[in-house]
């Protein structure tokens, strides 16, 4: 599996959101979000794909409290917000196909849904639903969930990618703060949900990697088709699919980027989905 992506300009003024632009005399534009306590690194190895078969143009930024933009607070709606600057700066004819990975993939909806005109495609994968924290345990919630994202950088590497059948992008020290592990806990609480995904009126194909195991890793089709309901309200909406995989990790950009890569395509050019996927 290769993890390299040559990118062929540096990130712009134009944006506050730092970013890396592939190929950029390529046409269409795809802008790829990655899932939480990552950077747009996580993508190389699916970016490595799409350069050996398309000319795409790609974009991969760092969304707020994350990499480079790790000064920017995370919600969200301001997530959201720095990309459609960056899609109406840097993406061909000011609209991209949007890729979203499990945060990225809330980012995503939102994105499509409040900004609807830079949006003809979307490519979501990694919905995850939670109830709230009863209240005596909200106050800590955070904390909890940040000790045991700091504790995985203290398993050995190789351990962690067996578990996971990844290769796991280089380690963001730093990512992982209390503030950030609260925002994406409410993310997540269906309040949020409701809040962050409105109609969505582009094509719009929603992905469960169900595949578990020893970590529990796998996506639940009952949260993609909640948030498919929330897209499809009203009249007007484009064509929404729901699918899933069996054999596919909640993080299967990393466990198979030529898939995913392909999955990608196939959707932005209206193609069959590709093999292993089956309609929910």
């Amino acid at each position: 599996m290769s993890t390299g992506a040559n990118t062929d300009s540096t990130p712009s003024a134009n944006t506050s959101l730092p970013f890396d632009s592939i190929n950029p005399t390529g046409k269409p534009t795809i802008l790829l979000i990655h899932g939480s306590f990552s950077t747009g690194h996580d993508w190389d190895p699916v970016i490595f794909h799409l350069r050996k078969t398309t000319t795409y143009h790609i974009l991969a930024p760092d969304l707020p409290a994350h990499g480079r933009a790790s000064a920017l607070p995370f919600t969200v709606a301001s997530a959201s917000s720095h990309l459609a600057t960056l899609i109406t700066n840097e993406a061909h004819d000011g609209k991209a196909h949007i890729v979203g990975l499990s945060m990225g993939a809330y980012v995503a909806a939102h994105l499509a849904s409040h900004y609807p005109d830079c949006c003809p495609t979307v490519f979501a994968t990694g919905f995850n639903i939670r109830d709230p924290s009863p209240s005596f345990l909200a106050p800590i919630a955070p904390s909890v969930f940040w000790g045991m994202q700091s504790a995985t950088d203290l398993l050995p590497r190789s351990v962690v990618e067996w578990a996971i059948d990844a290769d796991l992008p280089v380690s963001q020290k730093g990512v992982v703060t209390k503030a950030l592990c609260a925002e994406i806990l409410k993310m997540l609480e269906p309040a949020s949900v409701k809040e962050n995904v409105g109609v969505v009126r582009a094509r719009m194909l929603v992905v469960a990697a169900m595949k578990s195991g020893i970590v529990p890793s796998g996506d639940r089709v009952e949260d993609a088709r909640g948030v498919v309901e929330l897209a499809r309200e009203g009249a007007g909406t484009g064509e929404i699919r729901v699918v899933k995989h069996a054999g596919m990790r909640h993080a299967w950009n990393r466990q198979d980027p030529d898939l995913f890569a392909r999955a990608v395509v196939a959707w932005v050019e209206r193609a069959e989905v590709v093999e292993g996927f089956e309609d929910v």
